[in-house]
């Protein structure tokens, strides 16, 4: 198993900008550092998921099914568009960081979960990335891969986490002027939308 090549591997994707930073970056922003945390878990407990199916050879049927796809790719994409509803209806309601109460965070950390599980690509992903750094002759490579996807998902979860602090420093500031703190709402609501599109418009 080459663990340090797949470190600095998994360092460069995940600082690289996409959908699920930018949604933490977002959370953070509006709803202050427990939300970007929670929301950070939630998608770095999804990676988790995405192991577990590659390690099962679930992930495999993936590229082989078009229906299987297709149905995953359609509720994830439907999921972030009625988020992005949610958001657009809820604009100007952002709480300040303090006043996030516990079930709030449970919903982000579920709802990081969703996004990053209802996304067929990862799985693909996964199933891609994983198995470079594991030896096809290797005894325990079940194990091994399961082991690389833990590491990825800790990686992930204090890098996003991370991230969503520092957003929410930048955020705590702009929250302070309802014009900004409006926009803010906007910009969640486009994140989610923008997500789900693309999501929508996924192919192989």
């Amino acid at each position: 198993m080459e663990l340090g090549w797949f470190m600095v591997s998994a360092l460069a994707l995940i600082v690289a900008p996409g959908p699920d930073l930018m949604m933490v970056i977002a959370q953070g922003m509006t709803h202050g550092r427990r939300a970007g945390a929670w929301t950070a878990l939630g998608l770095a407990t999804g990676c988790l998921l995405h192991t577990t199916l590659v390690t099962l050879g679930a992930a495999a049927l993936l590229q082989t099914s078009d229906m299987l796809f297709n149905a995953l790719k359609f509720a994830g994409a439907a999921y972030l568009l009625w988020l992005a509803w949610q958001a657009f209806q809820h604009r100007v309601d952002f709480m300040m960081p303090e006043q996030v109460p516990g079930g709030e965070a449970w919903q982000l950390y579920r709802r990081g979960i969703l996004m990053n599980a209802l996304n067929p690509k990862v799985s693909m992903f996964f199933l891609a990335f994983l198995p470079q750094f594991v030896s096809a002759n290797s005894p325990t490579m079940t194990l091994d891969l399961a082991k690389l996807g833990l590491i990825f998902a800790l990686m992930t979860a204090v890098i996003f986490t991370l991230g969503g602090i520092a957003a929410a420093w930048i955020g705590t500031n702009l929250r302070r002027n309802a014009t900004i703190r409006k926009a803010l709402g906007w910009l969640t609501a486009t994140v989610f939308a923008a997500i789900g599109l693309r999501l929508l418009v996924l192919q192989r």
